[in-house]
Parts: C-alpha cells; sequence; structure tokens
C-alpha cells in the first residue's frame, strides 16, 4: 500500500509540474524584455503607415520558450511581444507579415469587442443564476444548483469566446492577405509557424484561440483571390 501511495504521489506531483510549465508557456508574453533592435521599431512604425494606425509605442521579446509567437498586450494596443525565436526564423518581409497581422487586431480593435462580449455574457450567467437559486428555498438546494450551473456558464463563455477569437485571427489574416503583394510568403509562414510549434487536435481545438492552420490558408487564399478581383 505504501508504494502504491508513493507512486500515486509521484504522479501527482510530475502532473503538476507539467500544468505549471503549460501555464507558463501560456504566459510566454510576461516573460520579456525591451528590443532594441531599430530595424524592427522602424519597419513597424512603416507598417502601421500603411494601414493607418497608431505604431506600437512599445516592442518586446521574449526568448524563454522555444515557441515562434507574437502578440499584442492591452486594450490600447501599445505593446507587441515577439519571441525570440521567430524573429531568428523570419526574413524582412515575413516580418512585415506578421506585424500587419498583429496591428489588424488593433484596426479592428478585436480586444475591446472580446471584453465587451465576455462581460456581457459572464453578467447574463451570474444574473440568471442569481434568479434561479433564489427562487429555490433551501439554501442547499440552491448552491447545489447554482455552483453546478455557473462552472457551466464558465464553459459556455470559454467556447463562445474561442469561436470569436478564431473568427478575429481570420478577419487578421485577410487584412494580410489584402496588402501583401505576395499572400503566398503569407502562407508559407503559416506553414513555418505550424511546423515548429506543432498544432492543437482532437478535442482541444475547441479551447484553442486560433483556427487550424489549414482553415487558416483556405481563407488566405479566399481573401487574396477576392482582393485582387477587387483590384481589377
Amino acid at each position: 500500500m505504501l508504494v502504491f501511495y508513493h507512486k500515486g504521489v509521484n504522479i501527482l506531483i510530475k502532473s503538476l509540474g507539467n500544468a505549471i510549465r503549460k501555464f507558463k508557456v501560456y504566459l510566454w508574453w510576461l516573460y520579456s524584455s525591451k528590443l532594441e533592435d531599430p530595424f524592427i521599431h522602424n519597419l513597424a512604425k512603416e507598417v502601421a503607415r500603411i494601414i493607418g494606425i497608431k505604431p506600437f509605442k512599445n516592442i518586446r521579446v521574449s526568448s524563454r520558450f522555444y515557441i515562434a509567437n507574437a502578440a499584442v498586450i492591452g486594450f490600447r494596443c501599445r505593446t507587441l511581444v515577439l519571441t525570440n525565436l521567430l524573429l531568428n526564423i523570419l526574413g524582412a518581409e515575413e516580418l512585415k507579415a506578421v506585424l500587419l497581422h498583429e496591428y489588424a487586431h488593433c484596426k479592428f480593435k478585436h480586444q475591446i469587442k472580446l471584453l465587451v462580449v465576455s462581460f456581457a455574457l459572464m453578467l447574463v450567467i451570474a444574473l440568471t443564476a442569481i434568479f434561479i437559486t433564489q427562487t429555490i428555498e433551501s439554501e442547499l438546494t440552491a448552491l447545489s444548483i447554482g455552483i453546478p450551473f455557473l462552472i457551466l456558464g464558465y464553459l459556455l463563455v470559454v467556447l463562445i469566446t474561442r469561436l470569436i477569437t478564431k473568427r478575429f485571427e481570420i478577419e487578421a489574416d485577410c487584412l494580410v492577405a489584402s496588402k501583401l503583394e505576395n499572400p503566398n510568403l503569407y502562407i508559407e509562414l503559416l506553414k513555418k509557424i505550424k511546423n515548429i510549434n506543432g498544432e492543437i487536435r482532437g478535442w482541444r481545438t475547441l479551447l484553442s484561440p486560433h483556427p487550424s492552420t489549414d482553415i487558416r490558408i483556405a481563407y488566405v487564399i479566399k481573401c487574396a483571390e477576392d482582393f485582387s478581383r477587387y483590384r481589377e
């Protein structure tokens, strides 16, 4: 029994350690420092002028994790964080495409829209839970119904917001396709990032904020074709 107990504890500790490591990777942008490269700062200003938006005030780099990623931080879109690995694998035109994608999130105000939708959904769920539990006289029964309802409500909010962020990614990709002279460059970039980061599969795709690479590429091709017809 003691042997099984120790094995169980070891498995639990290992699982907890893996969960903590995955959570840290999810928050990769927190482990960043100021980027001093003048070329990237100038390129960011150039790209901002292309789509008519304020350039990022701060550009930071994260070197802690082996991932290729970029993210805009804050609702005012003043800070961009890039991973060191991403910078190492990109050429100038590819970096321009990444900057276009991140600026697109700002131009379309995706962060603010997501905040408003998330708050509205949580408010509706909270008010519904309060209404349901207030009609129940037994406090124990109210708790046994209210707590599971809130948990299910939270999961529903997560699923809905993930669907929304997937749509936002496609919108940003379409803007990139409309601005690049060669959209195939962006398609190859998406494939390159997929080869490095891998791709989530199965039920976990429901919790991913990004569509699959194949779906993104299909939309990039469609948007590029639509835009080329518009220019003609």
